[in-house]
């Protein structure tokens, strides 16, 4: 059975949401992180996701790859304007709507940031030429690993 989303009727997230941490540290123990999952599939819709990042000290702007599933749907950049302190913290909230859209908040320094992201839209119907391409393709693969020609079993 389908999940619905609960009593709202809301439908659940369909794909993962998640981040690369590229000039941030996640924590000072946990430096390393690099791939946060913010939301993972099914998850019921709305949804939030908070987290406190510091700075490195090494950078004149934070970068912050959003990704859903394996397709990065926005990139997000903000720019030191003035110097900070390294462990400097940077505060970031994501947020789902019952949409699937994305919101992300943060303040790095004294810059507040505000960003929507629409998700990723549907891979396009293959056309016909694509289809047969693909389909030739696949009978090359086969006929080259088909017993007749010699594929052991």
């Amino acid at each position: 059975m389908r999940p619905t989303g609960g009593s709202t009727g809301t439908a659940p997230l369909a794909k993962k949401i998640r981040i690369d941490v590229v000039n941030l540290d996640s924590s000072f123990k946990d430096a390393d992180a690099t791939n946060i999952l913010l939301f993972p599939e099914l998850t019921t819709l709305p949804a939030h996701y908070q987290r406190t990042f510091y700075y490195r000290g090494d950078a004149n702007y934070i970068r912050i790859p959003v990704y859903q599933n394996a397709t990065m749907i926005r990139e997000i950049i903000v720019d030191i304007k003035t110097p900070l302190p390294k462990g400097t913290e940077i505060p970031l909230t994501f947020e789902v709507d019952k949409l699937s859209n994305i919101t992300v908040k943060g303040q790095v320094g004294s810059t507040l940031f505000d960003v929507k992201i629409v998700p990723a839209l549907p891979r396009p119907r293959p056309t016909e030429e694509e289809v047969q391409s693909f389909k030739k393709t696949f009978t090359t693969a086969l006929g080259v690993l088909s017993p007749k020609r010699g594929l052991q079993q």
